[in-house]
Formats: C-alpha cells, structure tokens, sequence
C-alpha cells in the first residue's frame, strides 16, 4: 500500500485512489520454471535471509519426487525451514540443476 509521501509523487492528473488498487491477477497458469529460474536469481543475489523457492504450487511428481512448483524433494520442503543461509544456497544450486537438465 502506499504511504502518504509516496501518493504526492504520483503524475499530475492520476486520481489518488488509483493508487491503492491492487495489480491484477494474471489469468494464465503459473509458468514453474520461469518463475523458479527468476527467483534463482533473487536467491543468487541474497546476502542474507535467502528466498523460499515455494511457488504454491505444492504438488510431488511421482515420477520426479519432486515437488512440481519449486523442484525441491520432501527432504528439502521439510529441512528448508531449519535450514542455514548456506545449506538454503545448496539447495538453489540443485533446483537450478534439475531445471537445466528438464525439458522445455
């Protein structure tokens, strides 16, 4: 939401209200891979406090054992959470090898 200081910068002519409408919700299916591919860089670029790959689109491939949204394996979902920042790294660096060696 924006705050009072930021609703002044708005352009000359832009109604106020206009500001605190929410973005759309896009109506095509979430695109996975592009999606964790964009977050692999957000994650890259963390010092601290790396960024969850979970995309909500929790749903194990039985074929994978993956989780179809974020490519982690239980394992990984479930130490994610008791994780260090390094051990979060590590397992980027597996998402972003498994989405590299997927099919488009």
């Amino acid at each position: 939401m924006m705050r009072g200081a930021e609703l002044k910068r708005l352009p000359e002519g832009v109604p106020r209200v206009l500001a605190a409408v929410p973005a759309p919700v896009p109506e095509k299916p979430v695109n996975a891979p592009e999606l964790i591919a964009a977050r692999a860089l957000l994650a890259r670029a963390s010092v601290e406090n790396v960024p969850s790959p979970c995309i909500s689109v929790c749903r194990m491939n039985e074929l994978t054992g993956l989780c179809e949204g974020c490519y982690r394996t239980l394992d990984e979902i479930r130490d994610w959470s008791s994780a260090d920042d390094l051990a979060k790294r590590t397992i980027w660096t597996h998402i972003e090898q498994r989405l590299a060696a997927s099919p488009p």
